[in-house]
């Protein structure tokens, strides 16, 4: 297989559909402390493609996200069903918290956030199909950072801005393989130091911005060894700071320190990481794709 149609694999979610099944978990207690860009098709798969995913709030409770079913399930921290989240809700894929509680969904399936109240009442909604101002073209990934929400508009090839009020307030990079470029982003976190770190799946790397867009550094780069990627699909911090990054093509968890140095890496047991998640207690939740 070329490296393109690994690439491609990998934006699209592999064919794991659903928590049971093809997508497993383990959980990790952490450790104290390029070749020519491929395009990728500007054509949605289906939400069949998409791997569920699992997001854990300040309290514990889990999230999962199944794209496949238009659906947000809820558990509380020892498993038990807390329902779904309402709304005609379209292939969701992420979800953020706010620090008041409230959350934002991520519909990759209409190309839009949708907002929901601290009790889990559907609000409003924002961002439309496209690629003008406050346009969205299959997202993959959506960031809290102060009263911004941070998406990777992975089609766009861009990162888009966008205020509480669901006005968009910036937007930074283009298709291609240069230090400001991206090429298919698919995951975004905020840094403890407030700077945005951007899963530049199709370059494989890590960018990284300042709130306004600038470009600050880049980590990681096309390779098997350590602290190289091929594909990484997820980017998350823990506790202290450290950047962990999903590898879905090459089989590894990287941990990065602040500076996007080489920490460690870890080879989950039974399949390719597909996505990350904290608890509270600092362990990382690992989502595996077959």
């Amino acid at each position: 297989m070329k490296r393109r149609d690994f690439l491609e694999l990998a934006l699209l979610g592999g064919a794991s559909v659903a928590l049971t099944g093809l997508v497993r978990h383990q959980w990790y207690s952490p450790q104290p402390t390029s070749p020519a860009v491929p395009k990728p098709s500007s054509a949605k798969p289906s939400a069949q493609a998409l791997p569920a995913r699992r997001f854990i709030d300040r309290r514990g409770n889990l999230y999962d996200v199944i794209a496949e079913a238009n659906r947000v399930e809820l558990r509380s921290p020892d498993g038990a069903s807390m329902g779904t989240l309402g709304g005609e809700l379209q292939a969701p894929v992420s979800l953020s918290e706010s620090g008041d509680g409230r959350l934002h969904v991520l519909e990759w399936g209409a190309d839009r956030v949708r907002a929901y109240g601290a009790d889990g009442t559907a609000g409003r909604t924002f961002g439309e199909s496209g690629s003008g101002p406050a346009g969205l073209r299959a997202p993959r990934d959506i960031a809290e950072h102060g009263d911004l929400l941070v998406v990777a508009d992975t089609f766009n090839h861009r990162v888009q801005v966008f205020d509480g009020e669901g006005r968009s307030r910036a937007r930074f990079g283009a298709l291609g393989a240069g230090p400001a470029d991206l090429n298919g982003p698919v995951s975004v976190a905020i840094a403890p130091d407030g700077l945005l770190h951007v899963a530049d799946l199709g370059n494989s790397r890590i960018q990284v911005f300042s709130p306004e867009g600038r470009h600050q550094a880049s980590y990681g780069g096309w390779g098997k060894e350590e602290g190289l990627l091929l594909a990484p699909c997820c980017v998350r911090f823990d506790g202290a700071g450290q950047s962990w990054v999903a590898d879905s093509l090459g089989g590894w968890v990287h941990v990065f320190d602040a500076g996007g140095r080489f920490v460690r890496r870890t080879r989950p047991d039974g399949g390719a990481p597909a996505w990350l998640a904290f608890f509270p207690d600092g362990k990382v939740h690992v989502s595996l794709r077959s």
